[in-house]
């Protein structure tokens, strides 16, 4: 017999919290289950019934847990430092935007995580991708136009290439399901 810490797990979905109207009779979208996170494992229905029924229930980590916010968050606080430090008439529109599309990254990763279904969060990583591509952008116009100092431009770069290789990677394992395994049975 296999340990528990050696037994196979479904990686094919999100973790899903149930809730709503739907409490306790269980929901027909894949890995959702009352009062806790499931990985889904094939089956269209999850109820009470079926909780632990072929996959592993894990714990709904806190959002701050992604290293794609922390790398996000990273970003968007040092994005607001160095607009604030580089403030000047002539630079308001673009560093005000840069702020908006740094703090859209983080934000985005936040609220698709709390949705909790794989759909909706592969959607809002895609959009933090965008506004990812935004603040790139927007960093090398100020980078070209001299808004910026040229070591903190280095670092936000930094920043946001890791952003991104971690959305990317976050897309990608988030868009092509494992195939799940089955738990032995007890």
């Amino acid at each position: 017999m296999r340990s528990a810490q050696s037994a196979p797990i479904c990686w094919a979905t999100y973790g899903v919290l149930g809730g709503g109207s739907q409490e306790g009779a269980g929901s027909r979208e894949q890995g959702a289950v009352s009062g806790g996170a499931i990985e889904g494992c094939g089956s269209r229905k999850w109820g009470a019934r079926r909780r632990t029924a072929g996959c592993q229930i894990r714990v709904m980590k806190k959002y701050r847990s992604p290293v794609a916010w922390q790398r996000a968050h990273q970003l968007a606080i040092v994005t607001f430092k160095a607009a604030d430090a580089a403030y000047h008439p002539r630079s308001r529109a673009l560093l005000d935007q840069v702020r908006r599309a740094a703090i859209s990254i983080e934000a985005n990763i936040v609220e698709g995580y709390a949705l909790s279904t794989p759909l909706q969060f592969r959607r809002h990583l895609r959009i933090a991708l965008g506004s990812a591509a935004e603040t790139e952008c927007l960093i090398e116009t100020a980078s070209e136009l001299g808004y910026l100092p040229d070591q903190t431009i280095s670092r936000m770069r930094r920043l946001l290439d890791e952003t991104l290789a971690t959305l990317f990677g976050l897309v990608r394992k988030r868009s092509h399901p494992a195939p799940c395994s089955q738990l032995p049975a007890p």
